[in-house]
């Protein structure tokens, strides 16, 4: 079965977004966003899931560089879930 990131869905922190249907939809329920704050998150869940495909295999054994990237895309992944849930909460 394919994941849902290679059908173009990112899935993160109880956020589903869909490009291709152009919606975002938190724990709670639809979250409205602008186009361009829209455009600009797909960008970077992109961005987020194509480093994460590069590390491959078992990245938590393995220390310097490697380890490096994956800390800082929990650490942005995480802050991107913190700002998504204060805009799904107005």
């Amino acid at each position: 079965m394919a994941s849902a990131a290679s059908q173009g869905v990112y899935e993160f922190g109880g956020f589903r977004l869909d490009p291709r249907r152009r919606s975002l939809t938190g724990p709670t329920g639809p979250v409205v966003i602008t186009a361009k704050a829209f455009d600009e998150l797909a960008g970077v869940l992109y961005e987020i899931y194509q480093r994460v495909e590069r590390l491959g295999g078992d990245h938590h054994r393995t220390r310097g560089p490697r380890e490096r990237t994956a800390a800082r895309i929990k650490t942005k992944s995480a802050e991107l879930v913190d700002a998504l849930r204060r805009c799904a909460s107005h």
